[in-house]
């Protein structure tokens, strides 16, 4: 199985791949939004995005809030290499848009954000460097671990993206984690991944995200347990289409 996965994914590195996957988030049993979340291979190239935003009365007590995040690049060796990174968000009249720059060769990205508050924009850029650098952004990142690490054999990776100073850490589900996962996703078909995010907004009962990945490598479901603010935040497939 996984050998025609890797097959399949080289295939698709070569001549084109597409796909898009609609997602429902909720905190509880509260509906707070939707996501869609999209992947264009052509060639050696990718294309990424993924756009959340705010529904009902999450809508109305965040200003709509609205967030889009993308990233393009290449991919190398079956390794997605990130080129350019951007992030929009907007919530009422206050709006941010933060882009990177990856510069892998000198282990640096320059990064530029513009945020508005009441009409008036503040700018800003800087170079990231030594912690702060990181060769994924978040969505590169995520791809190489749906599509390379849950297929690899390996049980655990550390992972970081840039910006962040914390690192992740990604495990297949075993022992405790695989009877929990098995129990949230209801023996479903699938790898089950469980992520350690190590973001103090995220804490959670076992600190863990936990994951039901397709053999399409994508995201059937992810649940993260018992947050400080929300209780369980899910997130669940709702459509999906590929492109081959």
């Amino acid at each position: 199985m996984r050998l025609g996965f890797c097959l399949a994914l080289c295939a698709a590195t070569m001549f084109g791949y597409e796909s898009v996957a609609k997602y429902e988030v909720k905190y509880s049993w509260f509906d707070m939004g939707d996501a869609t979340a999209s992947l264009k291979i052509d060639g050696d190239r990718y294309e990424t995005e993924v756009s959340a935003k705010s529904k009902g009365l999450a809508a109305t007590f965040s200003g709509n809030r609205k967030e889009t995040y993308k990233s393009s690049g290449a991919i190398i060796d079956g390794v997605f290499v990130p080129e350019k990174y951007e992030h929009w968000y907007s919530s009422g009249d206050n709006t941010s848009y933060t882009s990177v720059f990856f510069d892998h060769n000198n282990s640096q990205a320059m990064q530029m954000k513009e945020k508005c508050e009441e009409k008036k924009c503040k700018y800003e850029s800087s170079m990231l460097t030594g912690e702060k650098y990181a060769q994924n952004d978040m969505l590169s990142l995520y791809h190489n671990v749906t599509r390379n690490f849950a297929n690899s054999g390996m049980k655990s990776i550390e992972a970081a993206a840039i910006g962040s100073k914390k690192r992740a850490r990604v495990e297949i589900a075993e022992d405790k984690h695989l009877k929990t996962a098995k129990s949230i996703f209801k023996n479903s078909d699938g790898t089950y991944l469980v992520v350690f995010l190590n973001q103090e907004i995220f804490s959670s009962k076992d600190g863990a995200l936990y994951i039901n990945l397709g053999e399409d490598a994508i995201v059937e479901k992810a649940v993260l347990l018992d947050t400080i603010l929300f209780g369980d935040v899910i997130g669940e497939l709702k459509e999906k289409r590929i492109v081959p």
